[in-house]
C-alpha cells in the first residue's frame, strides 16, 4: 500500500515538474521571438492576419512607414505611407502567467456555452 502511494506521489511530482519546465521554456522562447521581431532600424508597428498564411504589416524602416502584404507566395509592398501617423501607444507588456491565460480562456468559453443554451 505504501509502495503504491509512493509510486503515485512520484508520478504526480514528475507531471508537475514537466509542466513547470514547459512553462519556463515557453516563457524563454516567447521572449526571444519578441526580440527577434524588431531591430534597431526596423520595427513592426502593426500586424493583421487576413487569411491562414496571409497578413498585412505596417512596418517602420528608418523614418519611412510601409504597408506590406505577406503571403505564402511572397512579400509585396502595398503602399508607402507619407502622412504623419498618429503615434501608436504600445500596450503595456503585461507578463500574464499561464493561470491568467487559462482563466480568461475558460471564461470566454463559458460565455459562449451559456449563449448557446
Amino acid at each position: 500500500m505504501i509502495e503504491e502511494l509512493m509510486s503515485l506521489a512520484g508520478a504526480i511530482l514528475m507531471v508537475v515538474c514537466i509542466l513547470a519546465l514547459a512553462w519556463w521554456c515557453s516563457r524563454m522562447l516567447g521572449k526571444s521571438w519578441v526580440s527577434a521581431a524588431s531591430g534597431k532600424n526596423i520595427k513592426i508597428l502593426e500586424q493583421i492576419r487576413v487569411g491562414t498564411d496571409k497578413s498585412i504589416l505596417l512596418v517602420k524602416l528608418g523614418g519611412h512607414v510601409y504597408l506590406i502584404g505577406v503571403s505564402g507566395a511572397g512579400i509585396q509592398l502595398i503602399a508607402q505611407i507619407e502622412d504623419e501617423l498618429e503615434e501608436l501607444k504600445e500596450p503595456e507588456k503585461k507578463d500574464s502567467g499561464f493561470y491568467e491565460l487559462m482563466k480568461s480562456y475558460a471564461f470566454t468559453n463559458r460565455k459562449k456555452e451559456g449563449s448557446n443554451k
